[in-house]
């Protein structure tokens, strides 16, 4: 087996938060329902299985889709999810782990952006970074072994776009 540290230093991986959601079930800290609350609708369905509108909907308002007028006075029953009140979601959030049975994991992982130029590794193509300026994802799994491989993933993708585009500027 790889040493995880090895894999981290290699890849530049660095998970900033780590979740264990079946501990969620008894109390959820702000920071972690604003995690939630800037997951993509894509994210929202993959981890947890729900939409924006579903989480909305559980509380007893309507969904503010943006599709329809909404007259001033009816304004409060239309909502978004940020606009719910902090203990709404916590609530929301502990129902949806618990009716979905998660037994995994949700971290926040991070991997600094890098900048290519033309000489460098094997394909030619050398880096620089810092860690002040990085992208941020969030990454579900059953085991932190999952997460980490879901994060060498998420990296490598994020470095054969960077190195691409780097190809491309430099054939303009």
């Amino acid at each position: 087996m790889t040493d995880p540290s090895e894999v981290f230093y290699e890849e530049d991986i660095m998970f900033k938060e780590i979740y264990y959601l079946p501990s969620m079930a008894s109390n959820i800290p702000d920071k972690f329902v604003d995690i939630v609350c800037d997951l993509s609708p894509e994210d929202l369905k993959n981890i947890f299985n729900t939409s924006e509108r579903d989480m909305v909907e559980r509380c007893g308002h309507d969904y503010d889709d943006g599709s329809e007028t909404i007259k001033e006075e009816d304004e409060e029953e239309y909502l978004k999810l940020p606009d719910l009140a902090n203990w709404a979601k916590q609530d929301i959030i502990k129902e949806i782990i618990m009716e979905q049975v998660m037994i995994g994991f949700l971290a926040v992982v991070n991997t600094p952006v890098k900048k290519y130029d033309e000489d460098g590794d094997e394909d030619g193509i050398g880096s620089t970074y810092s860690w002040g300026y990085f992208n941020e994802t969030r990454i579900y799994g059953n085991t932190i072994e999952e997460i980490t491989e879901k994060s060498v993933e998420w990296v490598k993708s994020l470095q054969e776009k960077w190195k691409l585009e780097t190809r491309e500027k430099n054939n303009e």
